[in-house]
């Protein structure tokens, strides 16, 4: 069940509103992330979703896209307020990976 909604919330919301794509990375293409209610709310979602434990980050580090579209997000949101939700779930989805 949590595998069948990380896909529908990473591809419909998390990976559009952050405008990543591997395309663009290969590029070197400056990220532009639309910094919207849903995706601030599907980000908190994800953030309670990592706290879960063990398995549930599992699942969110095998989610394709996923950390790449944080990591861009968080490379877009440089210098703003607005990253609290992507550097808590990345960082717990990093931290569990090297436990």
């Amino acid at each position: 069940m949590l595998e069948l909604c990380l896909l529908v919330l990473v591809t419909t919301v998390i990976i559009p509103c952050s405008g990543w794509e591997k395309r663009l990375v290969e590029e070197g293409i400056t990220p532009v992330v639309k910094w919207s209610a849903i995706f601030r709310n599907a980000s908190g979602i994800l953030r309670n979703v990592s706290s879960a434990g063990i398995e549930a980050r599992r699942e969110m580090r095998e989610c394709e896209g996923l950390v790449d579209s944080f990591e861009w997000t968080i490379r877009a949101s440089l210098g703003k307020n607005d990253i609290d939700n992507k550097v808590n779930v990345l960082s717990q989805i990093r931290f569990s990976k090297i436990l």
